[in-house]
């Protein structure tokens, strides 16, 4: 994380993952009826909504780059409309296992760090 070069090098790479937060609410992808995920591809996280706001979460075991992207909090709204979408918060999304285990980590993560750089921009 500390070397911007290689994190760039990540995001370029294809396959990278893209956990999405709509102000604290995360977005989830249905992938059919019955499954649901945290992860979006590039293209799909572009056309859910600009970034205001990126980090690096890591690689996932498979070496795939995953990162959290931060949208504007009025987009929960109007993504909640739309049928390939589950717009929910963390607990119910946890508790429900709305998503595999394995995702449910990486989410909060992702959700905790952009809180963090929405709310701390600037040292006190």
């Amino acid at each position: 994380r500390d070397r911007p070069d290689a994190v760039e090098g990540f995001r370029a790479s294809p396959g990278t993952r893209h956990a999405i937060v709509s102000g604290e609410t995360p977005i989830l992808k249905r992938i059919d009826a019955e499954t649901l995920t945290i992860w979006f591809a590039e293209s799909e996280a572009d056309a859910i909504g600009k970034a205001h706001e990126e980090v690096f979460l890591g690689l996932d075991p498979q070496g795939t780059a995953c990162f959290g992207r931060l949208v504007d909090r009025e987009l929960a709204e109007t993504l909640r409309e739309r049928d390939d979408l589950l717009v929910s918060d963390l607990r119910s999304i946890a508790l429900k296992r709305l998503v595999p285990a394995e995702e449910v980590g990486p989410l909060g993560e992702a959700k905790a760090l952009l809180d963090w750089h929405a709310r701390h921009r600037f040292c006190a």
